[in-house]
């Protein structure tokens, strides 16, 4: 995130190159990729060489985030059709709702555009956290097993958060059990889910208001 006030853009540019050494970009490179600035329709096709046009740089962000690296291979992997129609599992430990996020490495297009299609409301199966050929390990946030696209709705904060939860969960209740991840029992853990005030939908309210009984 970057913010500009007025001053010369060649100035900026320096400034963040000297803030770029871990990432290997220049500082013109961050601030085009941040900003969109060069050729950009709302800077008037301006480069970041251009004339006339100024700004100053307020602040950016510690570091340059990486939205997407390597998944892991799981039990299950999270696929767009999965969330297109809004397939139900019975491993469920995470609703979301937010759309496919991907942007072109070329030019402006892309983002939440509504090209590839979700439903308003989809699952994340524990499955998707568990490594297919790893035990003792649990897999949260961007590296679960998911498709590049499925991947690119499930890797914002909200899921992230819910998977958190569910994987830590989870590693109690291994502990708990004595058994591997994947041997977890999972009518408990998502009643546990629940318990904390995971939402999983309206089947598992009811249940757990019936077993609170």
């Amino acid at each position: 995130w970057v913010e500009l006030d007025k001053i010369d853009l060649k100035e900026a540019a320096a400034a963040l190159a000297e803030r770029a050494d871990r990432t290997k970009l220049t500082g013109a490179e961050i601030l085009r990729f941040s900003v969109g600035l060069e050729g950009h329709p709302l800077a008037g096709g301006l480069s970041v060489e251009g004339s006339g046009w100024a700004a100053e740089l307020l602040d950016t962000a510690a570091t340059v985030g990486v939205r997407e690296t390597r998944r892991i291979v799981g039990e299950y992997q999270l696929t767009l059709d999965d969330l297109g129609n809004a397939r139900e599992f019975d491993d469920v430990i995470a609703l979301c709702g937010y759309p496919v996020d991907i942007h072109s490495p070329t030019d402006d297009s892309g983002g939440t555009d509504g090209k590839l299609k979700t439903a308003n409301i989809y699952q994340i199966p524990y499955r998707t956290l568990v490594p297919k050929e790893m035990n003792g390990l649990l897999v949260a946030g961007r590296s679960l097993s998911a498709t590049h696209e499925a991947q690119a709705a499930v890797r914002v904060m909200p899921p992230v958060f819910a998977m958190g939860q569910a994987a830590g969960t989870a590693a109690a209740l291994a502990i708990e059990y004595g058994v591997e991840p994947r041997a977890v029992p999972v009518p408990q853990l998502q009643q546990m889910l629940v318990r904390q005030k995971a939402y999983l939908g309206e089947k598992y309210e009811s249940q757990a208001s019936v077993a609170s009984r």
